[in-house]
């Protein structure tokens, strides 16, 4: 899906220039500025070199300004993941509020920690610092936030940072529809059936964009007749020379609550299609209009850059603040710390303070799995701990893991510009379905990839 007509691309489709005033030769190919909204309007001068066209508020992963290509520190991607986990789960407003059961799913999201450099060594998550943000950002600003949506009647929920989810999205008797249309897709005969590149005939495409395309320099241009070209670029670089996908126009009502299609669907073209799915989809493209607005405020605000950690970056691999705790003396500390949070005490465990070793294992009452992975039944001291690398018994603790800044998660704002109700949009439709049979029983998903490429 793209955004609203005439906020992205022109309505001829075309890529025009703002007049120059600079005698810069190379000017023409630098009158852009960040898909990202500024009301400096001096951005869009011949000086400044950026991506994307000023109109353009939302960032594209070929943009060529790789704004989603900021690394996340290992704090915060864990942290991120746990939240998130807690956020699916049935109830979870309320279940956070019971202190036991909070350290219970921390329990396990530690002991599901990886080892590092093909399983060498661990390294120290969660300790006090990560503990309370973690909570307090859970309990004092997505509970108050998802509560305030379901009392006006809202199912929606963030998940992980830019990504919005609903439950229970589609009614049984939309879906059974849906399923009961689809059907007659899947009845063709099996040579002619377009099974998608790369799946060993496992994902069986019914509606593909790729199926009918513009195919420059053949298909028919309705207004002259003549073959289309490809548009003229300033760079081949995320464009297609020969192909593009046709989208077809969903017109949103102004209230939202109503979608109709203005334009035919590639693939479902003939009446009887048009009469079977189109109705089907218009019901469930109107259920999609919050979830996009969501999408593009977080967007429009920056949040695909947000960021809870802040870290230098530098390599503290053989720092001399590199300390390394056995599992015993981790499980010391840790347990420590979960008994200090469930009985609501200070957090002030210091997993960066050397002890002596222990072989003891360690358990607090009532709190998840009591099996815990020793230490092999070594005597050796942490001193001499500290020499051995590649031992997976061992947590290392680097004072350089980042620092929380003074930053929590904020919903997006719903303005004007972002709300799709009352627009046009340009929409793409794919059906698929996944057919496992004995022979051939799982399907592992495919590869992480940007959906399609940018208009050429």
């Amino acid at each position: 899906m793209s955004a609203p007509n005439g906020s992205i691309e022109d309505p001829d489709g075309e890529w025009t220039e703002s007049p120059q005033s600079s005698p810069d030769p190379f000017a023409k190919y630098l009158n852009f500025a960040p898909r990202y909204p500024t009301d400096d309007l001096s951005l869009n001068s011949s000086n400044l070199r950026y991506s994307a066209p000023l109109r353009s508020p939302y960032p594209h992963p070929l943009d060529g300004l790789c704004v989603f290509a900021n690394a996340m520190t290992y704090k915060e991607t864990y942290v991120r993941s746990f939240s998130a986990a807690v956020r699916n789960k049935p109830s979870w407003t309320e279940k956070i509020l019971d202190r036991k059961l909070f350290a219970k799913w921390l329990r396990e999201a530690q002991q599901q920690a990886p080892l590092c450099d093909g399983g060498e060594h661990r390294v120290l998550t969660w300790d006090e610092k990560d503990v309370n943000y973690a909570h307090n950002e859970l309990v004092n600003v997505y509970k108050p936030f998802v509560e305030g949506l379901r009392e006006a009647g809202m199912k929606l929920e963030p998940d992980v940072d830019g990504v919005w989810r609903e439950d229970e999205f589609v009614d049984e008797d939309l879906r059974m529809e849906l399923i009961n249309a689809v059907a007659t897709l899947e009845n063709t005969p099996k040579s002619k059936r377009d099974w998608h590149p790369g799946s060993n005939k496992k994902v069986l495409d019914l509606v593909h964009p790729s199926l009918w395309p513009i195919i420059y320099g053949r298909t028919l241009s309705i207004q002259t007749g003549d073959p289309i070209k490809p548009a003229q670029r300033m760079g081949n670089v995320g464009f297609s020379q020969k192909f593009c996908w046709l989208p077809s126009e969903f017109e949103v009502s102004p209230s939202g609550d109503r979608t109709t299609i203005k334009s035919y669907i590639n693939n479902l073209s003939s009446p009887s299609q048009k009469s079977l799915f189109y109705p089907i989809l218009e019901k469930i493209f109107t259920k999609f209009v919050p979830l996009f607005n969501h999408v593009l405020g977080d967007l429009k605000m920056g949040k695909h850059n947000f960021r809870r950690v802040f870290a230098t970056g530098e390599d503290a691999w053989w720092s001399d603040g590199l300390i390394e705790l056995t599992n015993e003396n981790h499980e010391i500390k840790w347990e420590k710390l979960l008994n200090q949070f469930i009985n609501g005490e200070e957090l002030n465990v210091n997993f960066s303070e050397r002890m002596p070793h222990v072989s003891k294992r360690f358990d607090a009452d009532g709190l998840g799995d009591p099996e815990f992975e020793g230490c092999n039944g070594s005597d050796d001291s942490d001193d001499e701990e500290i020499n051995q690398r590649g031992n997976p018994n061992i947590y290392e603790v680097r004072e350089n893991m980042g620092g929380f800044i003074n930053r929590n998660w904020e919903p997006p704002k719903i303005t004007e510009d972002v709300k799709l109700e009352g627009k046009t949009l340009k929409v793409i439709v794919k059906l698929a379905n996944i057919i496992l049979t004995p022979k051939k029983p799982m399907y592992r998903g495919g590869s992480w990839h940007v959906e399609a490429i940018m208009k050429g």
